[in-house]
């Protein structure tokens, strides 16, 4: 993910999670609130409940792989708050596209007639 699209200072990351709205599937939990910057920025939690520090940075990477398709087809700019559930360590890739997708698409950040694979049709 380019620098651009991450959130890195600890302040955004405690006003995501104070401030934003929450969406919960069982591989993650999405927190929005309104974007300050001209694009959206994403950034990711991984807790000790999910393994130790490798096992934890392998889950933010494919976090931050499958949040890179989607982060700058969306709708309106907005800071993302995700974080990982234990059941990511046994997901498939393409488990995880379709729970970014659904957390994504119930937060009316993504038009899901518009979108398929991640990629916006042509």
């Amino acid at each position: 993910m380019k620098p651009k699209f991450r959130i890195t200072r600890a302040i955004d990351f405690k006003r995501v999670r104070h401030l934003g709205k929450t969406y919960t599937h069982p591989l993650a939990v999405l927190k929005i609130a309104q974007g300050e910057a001209e694009n959206s920025r994403a950034g990711i939690v991984t807790g000790k409940s999910i393994g130790n520090a490798v096992v934890r940075n392998r889950a933010k990477r494919r976090l931050r792989a499958t949040l890179s398709k989607f982060l700058p087809f969306l709708l309106k700019p907005s800071d993302l708050l995700v974080i990982a559930r234990e059941p990511i360590n046994n997901a498939t890739s393409v488990d995880l596209m379709n729970a970014v997708r659904q957390l994504l698409n119930r937060a009316e950040l993504i038009d899901p007639e518009d979108y398929d694979a991640g990629r916006p049709a042509s």
